[in-house]
């Protein structure tokens, strides 16, 4: 991934195949690959918009120590941990294993704000 676009932008799968993706963050700003449906990412860019405005998230780097705070009630501490996603800040690597399981229609993508709608989103092809 580089800023706001991923290569290749499409990848093909086979349902029941299981992928490691191997990403490296070529960029020079912090970006996610996280794979999912449309309306999945639409979520999920909701919730990444506020973990920028609570500073969990800067624009080059994750900021652990206020992850670990609470934003609102004991419901906003986040980890950022679910296996489809990975935040990568610049120049690191990072690898997502993933199996699937059925043909369904699916992206990859950068939730971060401003991110998708700049075209940082790859479509998952079914064989």
């Amino acid at each position: 991934m580089q800023d706001n676009f991923y290569e290749p932008e499409a990848i093909s799968v086979n349902a029941g195949e299981t992928i490691r993706f191997k990403i490296v963050n070529k960029g020079e700003f912090l970006h996610e690959f996280g794979l999912g449906t449309s309306a999945m990412h639409s979520v999920h860019q909701k919730e990444m918009a506020k973990m920028m405005e609570h500073g969990m998230l800067e624009p080059t780097r994750v900021n652990f120590d206020r992850m670990k705070m609470d934003h609102g009630g004991g419901k906003m501490k986040m980890a950022h941990s679910d296996p489809n996603s990975i935040l990568l800040e610049p120049g690191k690597p990072g690898e997502i294993v993933w199996k699937f399981t059925k043909a369904m229609k699916l992206e990859f993508a950068c939730n971060l704000p401003g991110h998708y709608e700049s075209g940082m989103v790859g479509e998952i092809k079914f064989n």
